[in-house]
């Protein structure tokens, strides 16, 4: 009995105890930083991704437009 009073009373006063309250504030806004940042960081490697993907189909169009005026001109060697 007289053990569950002490940690009855350890469990009070480690709740009352606010000296540690700002450390785990910043340690939580610290991860959640940490998590803004992993997904923004997510995000901007979807959008280059997907704009290099574009400039990439661009080209490649352009260059099949280039092979065909080419062919039309009747020169091949022609870059």
């Amino acid at each position: 009995m007289k053990s569950r009073k002490n940690r009855s009373r350890l469990l009070s006063r480690l709740l009352k105890d606010e000296r540690a309250s700002p450390l785990v504030e910043e340690g939580m806004l610290i991860g959640l930083s940490l998590i803004v940042i992993g997904i923004i960081i997510g995000l901007v490697l979807q959008v280059l991704g997907w704009s290099g993907d574009a400039l990439s189909s661009i080209y490649e169009q352009l260059d099949k437009i280039k092979e065909q005026l080419l062919k039309l001109l009747g020169g091949s060697n022609i870059y």
